[in-house]
């Protein structure tokens, strides 16, 4: 069953694959957490940049995508009339989220940057939850705020992507919905 859930926790995968390079040139990844930019900057101190935070902005039905995932329901029927193609067990959803990078440098900015256009600027792949959804690229800007002095400065750029997934439909409310309507008619 594919949840929300399972979206978010795919897509914090692919974004701690990210890394940046240490003062000895060593890959070293970025932490990443799940939160609001304010949040995730309140929880952390500036010694530890660069970090990532991503959320959820939002979740919309996507009904031009609605056939494309058609396939046999239970297994292999047994008869020809048994089989049951079934496309109403998920429902496909275009998640957005909104995905802030915190940094002290430039180089950091731009070698995170230059990663995070070339996984999804095409459509990157992510893994939730045993399917493959894919993801794009929709905005890349730089929220920095540089009034401040070079020691308290802190760059970041905000990236938009768009998850074009599937949620599993819940059967128990389909079996509700039949036991509603039983009882009506018996009304």
């Amino acid at each position: 069953m594919i949840t929300l859930r399972e979206v978010d926790e795919g897509l914090k995968k692919v974004l701690e694959e990210l890394v940046y390079l240490d003062k000895d040139g060593n890959s070293v990844p970025v932490r990443v957490i799940y939160a609001t930019p304010e949040k995730a900057f309140a929880k952390d101190t500036r010694q530890s940049l660069p970090i990532v935070s991503f959320f959820r902005v939002s979740v919309m039905p996507n009904p031009s995508r609605f056939n494309a995932f058609i396939r046999p329901w239970y297994g292999v029927p047994a008869r020809r009339e048994d089989l049951d193609w079934d496309i109403t067990k998920f429902t496909p959803v275009d998640v957005q989220y909104q995905v802030d990078v915190w940094c002290k440098y430039y180089s950091d900015v731009s070698y995170l940057q230059t990663q995070l256009v070339h996984w999804f600027s095409y459509g990157g792949k992510v893994n939730c939850g045993g399917l493959v959804f894919p993801v794009f690229l929709e905005d890349l800007s730089d929220a920095s705020e540089l009034e401040s002095d070079s020691d308290d400065r802190v760059l970041r750029f905000v990236a938009t992507l768009r998850m074009e997934s599937w949620l599993s439909a819940e059967e128990r409310m389909e079996k509700h919905i039949e036991d509603i309507v039983e009882e009506d008619e018996l009304l």
